[in-house]
């Protein structure tokens, strides 16, 4: 069976998307991950500051895990991955997107958009372009609106930046104000529909290729989130 074979047989799809909210008066990025079938699997609350960022994959009375900035972070980049129960450290995530295990052992990486072709062959390249980025931004950009997550240097998962494929919650209207119905007639269709059309938000696709060389599901959504936290400090 080749790579390409694997891959497609192997495929699972979380959605995460994020919005600015405040807890106990502090501001805080609210993120949410949805598997394909737009079941809700995790919430979690992001702070800018040494408060760690709170994850519940049940519900939001207890939270199962929290990551904490370390001290060291302007040095290390190292954020620690803990059971938010027990303390006890499950993986650690950086700055650079590197992800450990509890015992430092190197789980996986995500790499840029930019370079994350030099790590592959042709064949296998053009495949994920074709499979996984089809409905994305274009992987040469240079915004970072997609990684490729390696696990012992072979794909393991994509994160893509596009449209979500649903709404997280029903929105306010249905069909455009009737000023933007009359303007849309005028414009250019493409241009028209991208300014008054009714669609989801934007939020990243994290497409996981091979569930074999993953860690546990949950750390591996707590590094996605993580990834996309650090991203957003450096916007």
């Amino acid at each position: 069976m080749s790579e390409a074979t694997n891959i497609a047989q192997n495929r699972q799809i979380f959605y995460f998307c994020s919005g600015h909210t405040k807890v106990e008066g502090k501001s805080s990025q609210r993120y949410r991950c949805f598997d394909a079938t737009e079941n809700l699997e995790l919430t979690a609350n992001a702070f800018r500051s040494s408060r760690p960022t709170s994850v519940y994959f049940k519900d939001e009375e207890e939270a199962d895990v929290e990551m904490q900035i370390r001290k060291s972070f302007p040095f290390t980049g190292k954020i620690d991955i803990r059971d938010a129960r027990s303390g006890s450290l499950l993986g650690v995530t950086t700055r650079s997107r590197k992800f450990f295990d509890a015992d430092g052992n190197k789980i996986g990486e995500f790499h840029d958009s930019t370079t994350w072709r030099e790590h592959l062959g042709e064949s296998l390249a053009d495949f994920i372009d074709q499979v996984v980025f089809d409905s994305g931004p274009s992987h040469t950009s240079n915004a970072s609106t997609g990684y490729v997550y390696f696990a012992e240097k072979k794909p393991a998962a994509t994160l893509v930046r596009q449209t979500l494929p649903f709404f997280p919650e029903s929105p306010k209207r249905t069909e455009p104000h009737p000023v933007g119905k009359a303007l849309k007639k005028v414009l250019p269709k493409n241009l028209g529909s991208a300014l008054f059309d009714i669609t989801p938000p934007l939020g990243w696709k994290l497409e996981i290729l091979d569930t074999e060389k993953l860690p546990d599901l949950k750390l591996m959504l707590c590094a996605t989130l993580m990834t996309l936290e650090v991203r957003r400090w450096a916007a």
